[in-house]
């Protein structure tokens, strides 16, 4: 046993990271008592099991490192000071309420602390098994960001050494699990089992972010053929980081200090048990793992995290021409720079990325605190990416969500705006005047949650007049024609007089059948559509507009085809005589 305290020395080394950590449910208020003794603190009313992490932060003292013993009922609990905050390990006792008595360069304090059942707690290969899992998706994680062509040559490097760090450092320590005898195993489970809870709080923050990071890869190209909501992605993935983050800031401190290393020979754990000490090497290994992989996410925020900045477009053109009722799509695009330095101050900046400014300065301090004093050993490769010195800049697709077409100036002309389903906009540009229209209309740009600044752009365009020739070709088909049913077994011809004034009949053997007839516009082709001699549903299932041959009138008229059923098979054979 005396072999594994030694070294457990060197492993328990985890001590060297010291960060600061904000006020949580775990951080306590103090005031001093009316002697000015004792400054008493008050725990967390929901309580603490035997072997959790606790950090508590002392008031009225400034102390950068310090440890100590306290007393709980008759048992020394060793207290590690970093930063004006005490870190210990609940003892094992009854639940109950406590109090903690402890000294701080003379000032005496006393803490009421909660102690809470511990629960039923498994087999210790569980939790190994639990952690294990944790710190494998990590590295894979890592792996996967040491190849996103997002990301610097550097930071790539960094991940896949963090992603083999962690690897190796983890497999040392499952060696070291497995020596654990019955007992010491036991001791493993419960403090694995007794802060689980904020292991898994970590973990999850980190599951669905990696996902959403690749969203963003493909959504950055400019195509006619749909844009991808690029705005509502950078905000989810803002959003989880933000939420990772948080979970790292607000425990990673319970890490710090948790185990004192005595400067002798045969360094005692702070809770002097090998199980103790295998399961907080865990623990660490999970935390960093997961920071390392929070840091490659913050660098690939860094590099496609975009404010909008200049040059709005729909389209490459500089004059649009329309022909009448033609329908054109658009994807709108511009382009958008990376966060920068100055940008901290940037009052332009909506509420999305000043959140995530102002949570990645504070990140930047405790957890660059932490990377600073972390032994080589446990320390990310990955560093903090640092914003921007100048500007850097990229030209990306825009969801028609954020896009506003106003201001036409002709009113003449009539603009309808379509937002299409694939995030493009559909515009389609019609006129009553027999004469060409030139007009302009405004796009627009806005999102308030990521800039209160808009983009603007004035088009210029033109719609084209257009001849009706409906008069046209309804003196055009009046007379005498020969109409043929080809859609069934033995084809059948009938004579067919079309009458000025909108009558005409069929000749079927010796009887007449009467019809009416009018001369349809669509989709700029003429039709000739008749009722009352073929079934009820005769124009209902007509086929027109589909580019099929001879589908519609021409100019002289000498016959056409009618297409029915939705497909190119020909129904009736129309021959003027």
């Amino acid at each position: 046993m005396e072999r594994k305290f030694v070294k457990f020395s060197l492993l328990l080394l985890i001590v060297a990271f010291v960060v600061s950590c904000k006020k949580n449910k775990d951080e306590i208020s103090g005031e001093k008592d009316k002697e000015h003794v004792s400054i008493k603190l008050e725990a967390n009313a929901e309580g603490f099991k035997p072997l959790a992490l606790v950090q508590v932060k002392l008031t009225d003292i400034l102390v950068d490192k310090f440890d100590t013993n306290g007393t709980l009922l008759d048992k020394s609990v060793k207290i590690a000071v970093i930063n004006n905050t005490a870190n210990f390990l609940v003892p094992e006792v009854q639940a109950g309420s406590y109090d903690l008595n402890f000294t701080v360069k003379d000032q005496k304090y006393v803490l009421n602390l909660k102690v809470i059942a511990s629960g039923s707690v498994s087999e210790a290969t569980v939790y190994a098994d639990q952690i294990a899992s944790g710190v494998e998706k990590s590295i894979t994680e890592l792996k996967a960001q040491s190849n996103n062509d997002q990301l610097p040559a550097t930071v790539k490097a960094s991940a896949l050494a963090d992603a083999e760090k962690y690897k190796a450092l983890f497999e040392e320590y499952g060696n070291e699990y497995n020596q654990l005898n019955a007992a010491e195993k036991m001791v493993f489970a419960k403090v694995i089992a007794a802060n689980m809870d904020w292991i898994q709080e970590i973990k999850s923050s980190l599951a669905s972010i990696n996902k959403s990071a690749q969203g963003l890869k493909s959504s950055r190209s400019v195509s006619n053929t749909g844009v991808q909501d690029y705005e509502q992605q950078q905000s989810d993935l803002i959003e989880q980081w933000l939420r990772s983050t948080y979970s790292l800031t607000r425990n990673i401190a319970k890490l710090t200090a948790v185990i004192l290393v005595m400067p002798v020979t045969g360094a005692i754990p702070l809770i002097g048990t090998i199980g103790t000490g295998v399961a907080l090497a865990y623990m660490a290994t999970a935390v960093l793992s997961s920071l390392s992989q929070n840091l490659a996410i913050l660098g690939q925020l860094m590099e496609v995290t975009f404010a909008p900045y200049q040059n709005l477009t729909f389209g490459d053109f500089s004059t649009e021409v329309y022909n009448n009722a033609q329908a054109k799509v658009y994807t709108a695009s511009a382009s958008f720079r990376k966060l920068m330095t100055n940008d901290e101050t940037n009052a332009e900046l909506g509420a999305t990325l000043k959140g995530l400014l102002s949570t990645y300065n504070a990140f930047k301090t405790e957890i660059g605190d932490l990377l600073n004093k972390l032994p080589a050993k446990f320390k990310p490769n990955i560093s903090i990416a640092g914003l921007k010195s100048s500007i850097q800049s990229a030209v990306r697709g825009i969801h028609n969500k954020y896009i506003s077409v106003t201001n036409i100036s002709n009113s003449r002309v009539q603009l309808a705006v379509d937002k299409q389903a694939d995030g493009t906009v559909k515009l389609t540009a019609s006129t009553t005047a027999t004469t060409d229209q030139t007009f302009t209309y405004d796009i627009s740009y806005a999102n308030t949650s990521v800039s209160s600044n808009s983009m603007k752009k004035t088009i210029t365009a033109t719609v084209k007049a257009e001849v009706d020739s409906t008069q046209i070709y309804v003196n055009a088909v009046v007379g005498n024609w020969r109409v043929t049913n080809v859609d069934t077994a033995t084809p059948y011809t009938y004579d067919l007089v079309i009458n000025a004034g909108g009558t005409g009949y069929y000749t079927a053997g010796t009887s007449k059948y009467a019809i009416t007839w009018s001369i349809i516009k669509r989709e700029k082709k003429y039709y000739l559509f008749e009722s009352g001699f073929w079934h009820p549903g005769f124009n209902q299932f007509r086929v027109y507009g589909k580019g099929f041959s001879d589908e519609g009138l021409t100019y002289p008229v000498t016959g056409f085809k009618h297409y029915s059923g939705g497909n190119s098979i020909v129904s009736l054979v129309y021959q003027k005589n």
